[in-house]
């Protein structure tokens, strides 16, 4: 299987780059391809991390990295592999709620990891370990604006995790997530996904050692 990566950027309030999302991806397809999402977590953090310099740095430009994450794959994850400031990781919206989950969630926030919750949904369960979450990403294609609004209701006026709209696919709706007060912003009316050519960071590399070697 031809294993790679797509980013998708994340901005703040005043369009600066905040982060990217990374995107497993098969071949030339810039798609999600029908693939274990375990998986695909996985490949997506070999790929990214457990590389050469060189390769992380292509890949996350020195920005913190958005990467899914369901119950197995964060429980089963060894953090210490991984810079704390470059991955942000993100809960799927699936995961079973539970005792291990938590405990996983407390640890990674206490060796200094960002934690956000994926397509959050205001469920009691959900609600209880929002005090948990650094950011909270919100789905503007799958949720009404009336919806939306009501979600927000329940969300504490003194969080303390930032709000994030993703899937915005055209202006009104950035103008919308601003309006709302969300702190960052995500989608095609952004920046389109955009699949990396990994080969380019192995060139890079070559002509490093390259030069270093002369």
């Amino acid at each position: 299987m031809d294993a790679g990566i797509a980013r998708q950027g994340i901005f703040d309030k005043n369009c600066d780059l905040f982060g990217y999302e990374l995107l497993f991806r098969c071949g030339k397809s810039n798609v999600f391809p029908n693939v274990d999402g375990n998986m695909a977590t996985q490949a997506v953090l070999d790929m990214t991390f457990n590389t050469t310099a060189t390769q992380t740095n292509f890949i996350s430009k020195g920005f913190p990295c958005f990467v899914n994450f369901s119950h197995k794959s964060i429980t089963d994850c060894n953090p210490s592999k991984f810079p704390q400031s470059q991955l942000v990781f993100e809960i799927l919206e699936s995961c079973d709620i539970d005792g291990t989950l938590i405990a996983t969630i407390r640890e990674l926030r206490r060796k200094g990891f960002l934690i956000a919750f994926d397509d959050f949904q205001p469920t009691r369960s959900w609600l209880d370990i929002l005090p948990l979450a650094d950011i909270v990403k919100i789905d503007f294609s799958a949720l009404s604006s009336s919806t939306i609004l009501q979600l927000l209701r329940l969300i504490p006026k003194d969080r303390k995790c930032k709000l994030l709209a993703e899937k915005l696919e055209n202006q009104a709706e950035v103008d919308q997530a601003l309006s709302l007060g969300f702190d960052l912003f995500q989608g095609y009316a952004l920046h389109r996904p955009e699949n990396l050519s990994l080969s380019k960071a192995e060139a890079s590399e070559a002509v490093t050692w390259v030069r270093t070697s002369d």
